[in-house]
């Protein structure tokens, strides 16, 4: 399956580099998960150390320390963990990378895969100063896989503006309808 590029096309070329993962781990709703996670493991915590300071309820108490404590613990290490295996295990994340963006949608081709979505498959689009997150799927704004399209990828600043202004048109206009 070939897929047709048109002229107006806004070609992003790159090859992948661990830290452009990093790029879901600074997204604003990512940020604002961890700190409700944060924010109810340290609550057990105290709550279990106070418990065993008035020596209230020493089972309960120490109960919620384990819990608040070890949540603490998971919450400071899965994230980056997770993105260092998906890194090691997934080979579309290591090979040269190219995406098309135009009128009609998003493609991407690698040397042994290749794959198109239309506008409407794109949920939700977040940008750094360093990429462009888009969000594919329906349902809950936290569902569904998410592209990353490092700005370092695009020919010139001109293209940056202009993937924005496709971006604008076609996924955050329909979302604001």
């Amino acid at each position: 399956m070939a897929i047709e590029i048109h002229p107006d096309a806004i070609t992003l070329r790159w090859m992948p580099e661990p830290a452009d993962l990093q790029e879901l781990a600074r997204r604003p709703a990512f940020r604002r998960q961890m700190a409700k996670s944060l924010a109810v493991a340290s609550t057990l915590l105290v709550v279990g150390l106070l418990l065993l300071a008035t020596g209230a309820a020493e089972k309960s108490g120490g109960f919620l320390v384990a819990v608040g404590g070890v949540l603490l613990l998971l919450l400071g290490t899965a994230p980056r963990r997770s993105l260092q295996l998906r890194w090691k295990n997934d080979p579309l994340l290591q090979d040269l990378v190219e995406y098309v963006a135009d009128n009609r949608g998003l493609s991407r081709r690698q040397q042994d895969f290749e794959c198109w979505w239309g506008w409407s498959r794109i949920r939700d689009v977040e940008e750094s100063s360093r990429a462009f997150v888009l969000r594919l799927g329906v349902g809950r704004p936290s569902d569904g896989p998410l592209l990353i399209l490092p700005k370092r990828g695009l020919a010139s600043p001109a293209d940056e503006t202009r993937l924005r202004e496709l971006l604008e048109a076609h996924v955050r206009r329909r979302q604001a309808a």
